[in-house]
């Protein structure tokens, strides 16, 4: 009986630690999402958009902004 416990906690420790992580990464997501935003307002360069994005899908919202900062650099 106590072993049947010790695997109902681990198995509910471990749920936990799931939904955790989720939120860490959904709160990651946002940073660098709201960085990216940040530094188009303020006109930068396609490298910092590189340095931020990392390879990351962009956002609808933002993916024509970054297009047309990449257009205006390729000129």
């Amino acid at each position: 009986m106590s072993e049947e416990n010790d695997l109902n906690l681990d198995s509910n420790h471990h749920e936990l630690n799931n939904d955790s992580n989720d939120e860490t990464t959904k709160i990651e997501d946002n940073q660098w999402i709201n960085e990216l935003r940040v530094a188009l307002e303020r006109g930068c360069d396609l490298g910092s958009i590189r340095n931020i994005g990392k390879c990351r899908p962009l956002t609808d919202d933002l993916r024509l902004r970054v297009w047309k900062v990449r257009n205006l650099k390729m000129k």
